[in-house]
């Protein structure tokens, strides 16, 4: 590739070469004139002089009276060129520089043969006589003043060429030295015009290569009538130009932006793959997902993430070029997650570049959908129970039960236990939905109390069921714990947790209810040293239903509602229950409570 040359020495140079060619032709042409003109000039100049010296000698020479040789050299100083009288047969009558007896016959010397045919001669030539260029003018003398006569002779002048060529190459370097002038005023005159012509392109250029590197804070400025129609227009063109382009650059910055702000806030992963599979591009919810750092490599699918199903999902995508959604499962760090996949083609005209996968985190969806079914299920199971076992001892008393008192009172009394059972699961259901409404709505009304006679309540209301197990009660808190709490809804929580406590300690046990403040928290545990719960059941025990001994539950009396009731009102003072449990050792729960408000107190 040939270098590139600035635009002032592709005009300059060949501008300057133009003009050069057009100064030095016109020098020669001009010299080339000069000396014609001078030269016929020369020769008129000569013709005069030589007609008066005619005029003036012609008699004598006819007549050939007196010193002829004394006259042309006369002749000679007056007319200051050399005289020449030559007579019509060749023969030199007088020269005014040598003795015309030396002189060679003159009759066909150029001008000589010319004048005696009765018309003027001239000629420039070497002369053999006097061994040097002279420029000759020969005009015929007649016998007679009748030019009509025959020519008797010859007069002709000379001059040294030597004089002309000394005046012409004065002209000539007068005329050199004007061209070089006007050479040198062309050049710069030529330079002036070429920057003019380039300036303007240059800053254009200069101005062109902001706007590449989105510089748009300066604009192409000339002033009015210092440049060309067409400069003026091509310069507002790029003015305009860079205005649309910054325009549109800014909309899409923007739009850029925007679109960045969506990706990365998505709460769905995104992942995005070139046409060879490799990833290209992640959101931070996908980074997440899948344990990749933020300045992840991009490269192939298999690679990065390492799921052959989510692999197999793309490639599908890639090949079909259609959109395509799934469900799948995938196992990663966390543990097992459950993710609806929508992927769909990238297209560039009509040209597949790649593909997009969204994947929506549907695992929370998946768990509660089957705490939904679990909790129907549940619901369902324990409001059979009692309803099947009421249906059975009904259908008994009516065939024929009745009669017999002492069945019939026992009958009845299981049915009305049972319908007992049947109204507290109601209840409880009915009294959880409502603090899980009102939590939602933030109506749980908070109050700063005094722990202590909160917690005695409950020991009262618990006092009965206690003491027909020989259970002992004891409370370890001292006064001066204020809680922002609803006095009826942790009465209940905290009373759940004793009646609990009772149930599944065996007689003559413990039940220990003790509260304490720490930094920024205040903490209510209530202790037993019954059976205890073993580990697996831990995670699940606030589950709806839930029962880690479903027989010994059920031969308690519970609904499996109590500790979801717990958690539930715990949660709406903003606080967590915690359990700790081995088995056969007791349980210990404990309610934490912020000594702040984390929401505005209603």
């Amino acid at each position: 590739m040939s270098k590139r040359k600035r635009l002032v020495w592709q005009i300059f140079p060949p501008m300057l070469v133009v003009t050069m060619i057009a100064v030095m032709g016109t020098f020669f042409l001009a010299s080339k004139i000069t000396r014609q003109f001078y030269i016929e000039q020369i020769t008129t100049n000569l013709k005069v002089r030589a007609r008066l010296v005619r005029s003036d000698i012609q008699a004598d020479f006819r007549a050939g009276q007196g010193d002829l040789q004394r006259r042309s050299r006369q002749m000679a100083v007056l007319s200051q060129a050399r005289v020449t009288l030559i007579k019509a047969n060749g023969e030199v009558r007088a020269d005014s520089d040598k003795n015309p007896a030396d002189m060679d016959n003159h009759a066909h010397r150029p001008e000589v043969a010319i004048a005696l045919t009765g018309n003027p001669g001239t000629s420039m030539r070497f002369s053999h006589t006097l061994g040097k260029n002279m420029i000759y003018v020969a005009l015929p003398v007649f016998t007679t003043d009748n030019r009509l006569s025959p020519v008797f002779g010859v007069v002709r002048l000379a001059i040294p060429f030597i004089f002309v060529n000394q005046v012409l190459d004065m002209m000539y370097w007068q005329n050199f030295f004007a061209a070089f002038i006007m050479l040198v005023i062309a050049a710069i005159v030529t330079l002036f015009v070429s920057r003019k012509l380039s300036k303007p392109l240059e800053d254009m250029g200069r101005t062109a290569r902001q706007y590449s590197r989105l510089d748009f804070s300066h604009k192409i400025n000339f002033p009015d009538g210092g440049y060309s129609i067409e400069v003026a227009e091509l310069a507002d063109t790029i003015n305009s130009m860079a205005m649309e382009l910054y325009r549109r650059i800014d909309t899409v910055t923007k739009q850029k932006n925007e679109l960045e702000a969506v990706f990365k806030s998505m709460i769905e992963g995104v992942l995005v793959v070139d046409n060879r599979g490799r990833l290209v591009r992640a959101n931070d919810t996908a980074l997440k997902i899948f344990n990749l750092p933020s300045n992840y490599h991009p490269g192939a699918i298999t690679e990065s993430i390492r799921n052959v199903d989510l692999s197999r999902f793309i490639r599908e995508i890639l090949s079909g070029g259609y959109v395509r959604e799934q469900d799948l499962v995938l196992y990663l760090a966390g543990g097992e997650r459950h993710f609806h996949l929508s992927g769909t083609p990238i297209r560039d005209g009509s040209n597949k570049t790649g593909a997009m996968v969204v994947l929506n985190d549907i695992t929370r969806t998946k768990k509660l959908e089957n705490i939904r079914r679990e909790f129907v299920a549940n619901v369902s199971h324990e409001l059979k129970t009692p309803i099947t076992s009421i249906n059975g001892f009904v259908e008994t008393l009516l065939d024929g039960a009745l009669e017999n008192s002492l069945e019939a009172k026992h009958f009845l009394e299981i049915i009305h236990r049972q319908a007992r059972r049947l109204d507290a699961i109601i209840n409880d259901l009915l009294k959880l939905s409502r603090i899980e409404r009102e939590d939602d709505m933030g109506a749980v009304e908070l109050h700063h109390q005094d722990l202590l006679p909160v917690l005695n309540n409950c020991l009262e209301m618990c006092a009965v069921a206690a003491r027909e197990k020989g259970i002992k009660l004891i409370l370890d808190g001292g006064p001066g714990i204020t809680a922002l709490i609803n006095q009826n809804l942790m009465e209940q929580a905290v009373t759940n947790l004793v009646v609990n406590a009772i149930k599944y300690s065996s007689e003559g046990g413990e039940v220990r209810i003790k509260s304490w403040q720490d930094e920024r928290q205040i903490q209510i545990a209530v202790s037993d040293n019954g059976c205890g719960i073993a580990r697996e059941h831990l995670s699940r025990l606030f589950e709806r239903f839930y029962r880690s001994d479903k027989a010994r539950s059920r031969k308690l009396g519970g609904t499996g509602l109590g500790l979801a009731i717990v958690k539930h009102i715990v949660k709406a003072h903003g606080g967590e229950v915690k359990v700790k449990s081995r088995s056969g050792r007791g349980s210990t729960f404990t309610i934490i409570l912020p000594d702040t408000p984390l929401r505005p107190i209603s």
